[in-house]
């Protein structure tokens, strides 16, 4: 069985915010609400996170968050992008101690 959910954040806004390699924290959306652990590394571009799709289900799929409006062509809904706020839940590990790259 898979750990809990992956949440990425690059390093200087996971630093900006007290978010440490894993520590957990908490994405809502107007859709929901979602928790998992922190990971922190700069190939994710700042003012982004990044949410595994495919894992999860229920509360804790990323795919909740995002909106239900569909492609009129395909039929497929935007699984890609959607408005969150971040916040830390608990503490991980210092900010420099381990990044990523």
């Amino acid at each position: 069985m898979p750990g809990p959910p992956a949440f990425a954040a690059p390093t200087f806004d996971a630093a900006g915010l007290g978010i440490g390699l894993g520590g957990m924290v908490e994405i809502t959306s107007p859709h929901g609400r979602w928790e998992g652990v922190a990971i922190v590394f700069d190939s994710v571009r700042p003012g982004e996170v990044f949410v595994p799709g495919h894992y999860g289900r229920g509360t804790q799929s990323a795919n909740q968050h995002t909106w239900y409006a569909r492609d009129p062509i395909r039929h497929q809904p935007p699984l890609k992008s959607s408005p969150v706020a971040v916040r830390r839940l608990s503490f991980g590990e210092p900010f420099a101690a381990r990044t990523f790259a």
